[in-house]
């Protein structure tokens, strides 16, 4: 018969959280950085408890870099905290496509959210 573990401790592991970055990951190439935004966006088509866990912890580096940078960060937290699924998943999609095709640096609507796309 298999060992199995008590009822608690299988429930237990369903609550996994995301795993934490690494200080030395916050430089890493925009090839990385645009993988974090994308994995956001697909929590953020799912569970919000997750996705609020994610935003949270990318929140911490991404607020020192040019771009996204505080202002737009603080935009995408303020649609989550308003509980607006559409516009959060909105934003981050916007970021995580600016960020994978560098229009950031010559679109300057990439830097307002609320800039047609």
């Amino acid at each position: 018969m298999a060992h199995q573990l008590p009822r608690d401790e299988r429930d237990m592991s369903k609550d996994v959280k995301p795993a934490q970055k690494r200080i030395d990951q916050f430089f890493s190439g925009r090839g990385g950085k645009a993988d974090d935004w994308w994995d956001l966006v697909e929590t953020a088509k799912g569970n919000r408890d997750k996705y609020d866990a994610a935003l949270a912890d990318l929140s911490v580096t991404e607020e020192f870099h040019g771009y996204p940078g505080l202002h737009l960060i603080g935009a995408l937290r303020e649609a989550a905290l308003a509980g607006d699924a559409g516009t959060s998943l909105a934003f981050a999609t916007r970021i995580a496509q600016a960020l994978t095709t560098r229009s950031f640096r010559h679109y300057a609507g990439d830097w307002n959210l609320h800039a047609k796309g």
